[in-house]
């Protein structure tokens, strides 16, 4: 009898594994699909909650907006996914700092004065990790650089859209968005990172394209009337040569062609040329209301005043926005309520203190080395043009000094680490020829 019931037992096995394999592979592939279009919409949806800065919904301080909708929608696919194909983790070496970093955001966040907003602020920390979690389900090299290349499109646009607002006389340029601040930041992003797809790209054909696309949002971030952008911009892009190896002189002789231009176009549009000279003569006025660099000037030091009366644990996350108004006035802020403190090393100095300063440098630290360690050694490819794409974002958004954690931006940020994630996971899985240790 035991002889004649094996071979029908493994049949059925057999059959039971195909089965399972195949539902696997369906589920894998619908769910991929679904996470691609979703976070190729992620920029779309930021661009739409920073043109009103409304939410959608609350839940006491807990804010619900179109990118929060976007990324449980994310999540509640990966988590289907897993169901099928089992659960993935986050590289060890983001998961870490991660994870320092929100040991020392709870710690501040028990003894912050404004207990809910804090813990507010880790759920919203959450959100981000989770969000990048769900976006390293895809581990293609080649649909990482679709998403880049639709989020280029985007800021394309949104340049578009400031040319027509500069023509149609508007004395702040800003596409959709709500500051031209935000915006020119964004657009400038985009040009960091178009000049470092066009640097790393090897088709005639792209190469062109991403020239175009940094033409363009190059002249969108000139709209903006930003003067920082630009020399993140700079930074960036000079950090994209020290990487380039034997083409450096002569993309560093572009890239100063490019400048040139850029300079000649403010030069020869002379209402371009006179909101430029207007912006640059700012520093001269005697006044924060007036003068965006006093107004900061004046709340930076508030942030290192209270990081002198909390240097351990600081005041707890998101608490600065509720205490700076006890220190300054409306005109001293520029006009306007201090949203944040405009320097993410003061900020996190005030509201993690010494242990949040330092886990989030290592948190830096770490993201940026995803790539950067190996980027010289890695042959012409989709994984190297991609990579060159996400260091020029990091060092551009670094070098603004913007949080990661910042909602809206904060979005954008961990969608691109979600896809250097996934990418260097799907390298080790396949076990390629580049070698990464990244135990996800």
């Amino acid at each position: 009898m035991s002889t004649i019931q094996t071979p029908l037992l493994d049949a059925f096995r057999t059959r039971r594994e195909e089965v399972t394999r195949t539902q696997s592979l369906a589920a894998g592939s619908w769910t991929r699909a679904f996470v691609l279009v979703l976070a190729a919409l992620l920029p779309v949806a930021v661009c739409i909650y920073l043109s009103t800065l409304d939410p959608i919904g609350t839940i006491k301080t807990i804010e619900f907006t179109q990118p929060d909708v976007i990324v449980i929608c994310l999540a509640l696919l990966v988590l289907v996914r897993a169901m099928f194909k089992g659960f993935h983790k986050i590289a060890t070496q983001i998961a870490r700092p991660l994870a320092f970093f929100f040991i020392a955001s709870f710690a501040s966040a028990l003894f912050a004065s404004d207990k809910l907003r804090a813990y507010a602020a880790i759920v919203q920390m959450g959100e981000f990790v989770a969000l990048a979690w769900s976006v390293s389900v895809i581990v293609s090299a080649k649909e990482a650089l679709r998403i880049v290349q639709f989020l280029l499109c985007v800021l394309t646009v949104q340049s578009f859209l400031a040319m027509f607002q500069f023509a149609a006389a508007d004395p702040l340029p800003r596409g959709t968005f709500l500051t031209n601040q935000q915006y020119t930041m964004f657009v400038g992003a985009g040009a960091a990172m178009s000049f470092a797809l066009f640097s790393a790209e090897k088709s005639p054909t792209k190469r062109a394209l991403y020239l175009i696309c940094m033409l363009i949002t190059l002249c969108g971030a000139i709209l903006g009337q930003e003067r920082a952008p630009w020399l993140a911009f700079l930074i960036s892009a000079v950090a994209t040569l020290w990487f380039t190896g034997k083409e450096r002189k002569r993309l560093a002789l572009g890239l100063l062609g490019t400048v040139c231009l850029a300079i000649a176009v403010i030069e020869s549009v002379p209402d371009l040329r006179d909101r430029t000279v207007s912006r640059i003569s700012e520093v001269q006025i005697q006044g924060e209301k007036r003068n965006t660099l006093l107004s900061r000037l004046a709340i930076w030091g508030v942030a290192l005043n209270l990081f002198k009366e909390h240097p351990l644990l600081g005041v707890g996350p998101k608490n600065f926005v509720s205490l700076v108004p006890s220190f300054l006035t409306t005109d001293e802020m520029g006009g306007l309520e201090a949203a944040e403190s405009h320097n993410v090393w003061i900020g996190i100095l005030a509201e993690g203190g010494i242990l949040g300063f330092i886990t989030y440098v290592f948190l830096c630290y770490s993201i940026l080395h995803l790539v950067t360690r190996n980027l010289r050694s890695i042959p012409p490819s989709n994984i190297r043009t991609f990579y060159f794409a996400y260091a020029a974002y990091n060092c551009f958004w670094m070098t603004m000094s913007y949080h990661y954690f910042t909602k809206g931006e904060g979005h954008i940020h961990f969608l691109m680490l979600g896809l250097v994630l996934g990418v260097q996971r799907g390298m080790t899985e396949q076990k390629g020829i580049f070698s990464f240790s990244t135990n996800g």
